[in-house]
């Protein structure tokens, strides 16, 4: 098993399902798909449970870490410590962000169906 540090991959890449739903996000809220996965990735941090990384492929877009969580990337890895106790690698690690990513956008796609509603989700 590899060993924990602070080191994350440069690159995150969402599922094809994840992908379709962020283009119809964003034009339901004229939202870039990398602000979309960060308030997807803070949805999915308050649900029940850590989402199982193998129930999303990698067949979707692909993310530049300083691109997705832009100026806010020291905030997503203080919130991403509390994983790394539930991961034992980096890589572990990594999926486990990629799965919350996936599972905040299924569900801001299930509830967000313009800029008021994406605003109610976020904010609840």
């Amino acid at each position: 098993m590899g060993k924990k540090s602070d080191t994350f991959s440069n690159r995150i890449r969402v599922s094809k399902e994840s992908a379709d739903k962020l283009k119809i996000l964003k034009g339901r809220t004229g939202l870039l798909p990398n602000a979309l996965c960060r308030i997807a990735f803070s949805v999915s941090m308050r649900e029940q449970g850590i989402p199982d990384p193998k129930k999303f492929d990698k067949e979707g877009l692909e993310f530049n870490r300083s691109t997705l969580f832009g100026d806010q990337e020291e905030i997503f890895k203080i919130a991403s410590r509390s994983l790394r106790k539930k991961s034992k690698t980096d890589v572990e690690l990594d999926e486990i962000i990629r799965a919350h990513i996936n599972r905040g956008v299924q569900t801001l796609y299930a509830q967000v169906k313009g800029l008021p509603d994406l605003l109610a989700v976020a904010l609840d």
